[in-house]
């Protein structure tokens, strides 16, 4: 899905350190009628965070809480830039 997606850049998605979560998240989205440009932010963004963060990695248990303060953070600091 995500070389369907992402036709020039899906090696970056793909090459991810969640990159089998992203490839299930976008499936996923898929199966609940996001259409493709809105499909793409998502997960744009949703590769940004945890690529940013040493805690996530594929395939490993995290906490929620600590995924969402992530997300809040890196939202916040694209503000300031």
């Amino acid at each position: 899905m995500l070389r369907d997606l992402f036709p020039r850049d899906y090696e970056r998605y793909e090459g991810s350190r969640c990159g089998a979560e992203l490839d299930a998240f976008a499936t996923w989205l898929a199966s609940q009628g996001h259409m493709r440009h809105p499909l793409r932010l998502h997960l744009r963004r949703a590769k940004d965070v945890p690529d940013q963060s040493s805690r996530f990695l594929s395939g490993s248990m995290f906490h929620e809480a600590d995924l969402r303060a992530a997300f809040v953070v890196a939202k916040a600091d694209a503000y300031l830039v």
